[in-house]
């Protein structure tokens, strides 16, 4: 019989490169427990439903989004915060480009197999205290091209 040795994963902060870290900066800190919080209460607000588990099982620093998979018992949902708001609050154009996307996935993907729109924010008054944009997860889609 075989064995396997688990081999501990190197810690997120230590595999973000420096260009990232310029581009994303205290985006790539945010805790994995405001993270939850936000993913729990939008579960309670939109479905109505109350979560007993909840891990971030995956975060994918792209180009112009950090992408957070929030696992909440048996399914997963998706937070995605824009580079932009590195600062803080959105400028006019970037606040309005997030207001375009949300609304291109609610109008565009009911219905559809991609994500579904469940909520976003265009300020940082929130749980992460980040604009961000929460959708459904889609297993096998490539994040970094969403």
């Amino acid at each position: 019989m075989c064995s396997f040795n688990r081999i501990p994963l190197p810690d997120y902060h230590t595999l973000v490169s420096p260009a990232s870290r310029e581009t994303f900066g205290r985006l790539l800190d945010i805790p994995d427990r405001a993270l939850m919080l936000l993913a729990t209460n939008i579960r309670a607000k939109r479905f109505g439903l109350v979560t007993r588990s909840s891990r971030v099982t995956q975060r994918i620093v792209g180009t112009l989004h950090v992408s957070h998979i929030v696992q909440l018992d048996d399914t997963s949902i998706v937070i995605r915060v824009p580079a932009a708001a590195r600062d803080g609050d959105l400028s006019h154009s970037a606040e309005a480009a997030l207001q375009s996307q949300a609304a291109t996935l609610e109008l565009g993907m009911s219905g559809s197999a991609g994500p579904q729109l469940y909520q976003f924010d265009t300020t940082s008054d929130n749980e992460i205290a980040a604009p961000y944009i929460c959708t459904s997860y889609v297993p096998q889609q490539n994040l970094r091209n969403s």
